[in-house]
């Protein structure tokens, strides 16, 4: 699950994702359809919930060390989601 987060944050970070025809990334326009903000994006973003079961259903030991490496992903993530609503603000002013 860590690995599908990453790869959640590393699509927003990159604006691609390796869902193109033949395993090729998508960018710009195929990219907005398919991880901007879509379906994909949303059902990706469940892995969220999932981690959240672990930390909450692990003894503290092992909550505090999934909590530690989910850090700087959400970090990351925070960064790309305050920056995307940034730039949407500024394309319509």
């Amino acid at each position: 699950m860590l690995v599908d987060y990453e790869e959640l944050v590393r699509t927003l970070e990159t604006q691609s994702c390796r869902h193109g025809a033949g395993g090729r990334p998508n960018t710009g326009t195929e990219w907005r359809a398919c991880c901007g903000m879509s379906y994909e994006y949303l059902n990706d973003l469940s892995v969220l919930d999932a981690l959240q079961v672990i930390i909450d259903s692990t003894p503290a030991h092992e909550s505090n060390r999934v909590k530690a490496l989910i850090e700087p992903l959400d970090g990351r993530l925070r960064t790309q989601l305050s920056g995307s609503a940034g730039r949407r603000r500024s394309e319509t002013e």
